[in-house]
């Protein structure tokens, strides 16, 4: 019989993806959100994992916005290590396998070097510090546990609940496509540039670490599509028909990554291989933010 599986931050975006990927694999799978569970409460999760015989924890949920977490840090701390604890450490007592989602922006600025897992962390801001911490955490109750570090994912519903789908907190994606759209001003970080990785691809990539076993640290996203921020604020004015002249470029903000490159040699070794492209990712987004509504009505 498949293995059962409990998920946190089931209604995230990563989560939403993630159980289809699993139910497709023939796993049976559980999931919470904020709703059904405040993991910042002690005994929450204890009782939730109490109910049925959970063989594995992928923990999802969590502050995910670098900028709310600057705003907000008390949240941020309760969201991201508390919560991180309460569920390591009943992992640990009942023999459950952890999997945590952490970031790649723990490794901070590191120039133009390859980072692997075994780079220094050095985190720049409140989230990668408290992610970082979570990673600590999870080392101390569940040393066998599979640690991901994120690494851009992005995709269709890219919007956390209370949120507009576009501005503050958002991924540049999103903000880009929808700004060309609607003809409105697209800042871009000077020199910023990124590999991303669509979400089924990232998810797939989860699915088969769980399948095989792995533990320990591992760097989940791509390093063969490195692009500059301001070729892909370009495809997204080509896409919609906006104009270029939209585009300024404008200082990144303090403490902000604005480099990322991250070695995926670990994970191409198990056999995983991205099959979206940037190009074809950005149409199927922008399928997407076409159905949300236009700046006058938020």
């Amino acid at each position: 019989m498949r293995k059962r599986i409990l998920v946190t931050g089931v209604g995230g975006f990563i989560g939403s993806y993630l159980v289809p990927e699993l139910e497709a694999a023939g796993y049976r799978v559980d999931g919470i959100d904020r709703d059904e569970a405040d993991l910042d409460v002690p005994g929450d999760f204890a009782d939730v994992v109490s109910r049925k015989e959970y063989d594995i924890v992928v923990h999802l949920a969590a502050k995910t916005s670098r900028l709310l977490c600057e705003e907000y840090p008390v949240a941020a701390i309760r969201d991201n290590v508390t919560a991180t604890t309460f569920v390591a450490r009943e992992c640990g007592k009942r023999g459950i396998k952890l999997v945590y989602a952490s970031t790649s922006e723990v490794y901070g600025h590191q120039g133009d070097a390859w980072l692997t897992e075994a780079s220094p962390t050095v985190p720049t801001g409140i989230y990668a510090l408290t992610k970082l911490w979570g990673e600590q955490v999870v080392k101390l109750y569940v040393p066998d546990a599979l640690i991901m570090r994120l690494s851009m994912p992005y995709g269709p519903f890219q919007a956390p609940a209370g949120f507009s789908p576009v501005g503050k907190g958002r991924a540049a994606i999103v903000n880009f496509l929808y700004q060309a759209l609607h003809r409105q001003l697209i800042p871009v970080h000077i020199g910023a540039e990124r590999s991303l990785c669509y979400v089924t691809d990232t998810v797939l990539a989860i699915r088969m670490l769980l399948e095989q076993g792995r533990t320990g640290i591992w760097n989940v996203g791509r390093d063969d599509a490195t692009v500059p921020m301001r070729e892909l604020a370009q495809v997204a004015c080509t896409l919609t028909g906006a104009p270029l002249s939209l585009i300024q470029d404008v200082p990144a903000p303090e403490r902000q990554v604005v480099v990322k490159r991250l070695s995926m040699q670990k994970l191409l070794f198990i056999g995983w291989r991205p099959t979206v492209g940037t190009h074809e990712g950005m149409k199927k987004v922008l399928a997407w933010v076409m159905t949300l509504p236009g700046p006058d009505s938020q």
